[in-house]
């Protein structure tokens, strides 16, 4: 009886577990979020300075890098 016990404990463990990281996963900001598989590197500086993640003079620099 103990044993069994036990095993719906960490049962209910690991589901809360699953529900937190997979809830966190599909539920997360948008800077949490992963960037499309299919973004260019314009695309992705782009976004980060929409986002505020780099001011104007950082985003025109990485621009110009990346066309060069």
């Amino acid at each position: 009886m103990m044993f069994g016990g036990v095993l719906l404990f960490a049962l209910l463990l690991g589901l809360v577990v699953w529900l937190a990281t997979s809830g966190r996963r599909y539920y997360g900001t948008e800077s949490q979020r992963p960037l499309a598989a299919h973004s260019t590197a314009l695309d992705i500086v782009r976004e980060r300075y929409a986002r505020g993640e780099i001011d104007q003079e950082e985003y025109k620099r990485l621009l110009a890098d990346l066309k060069s």
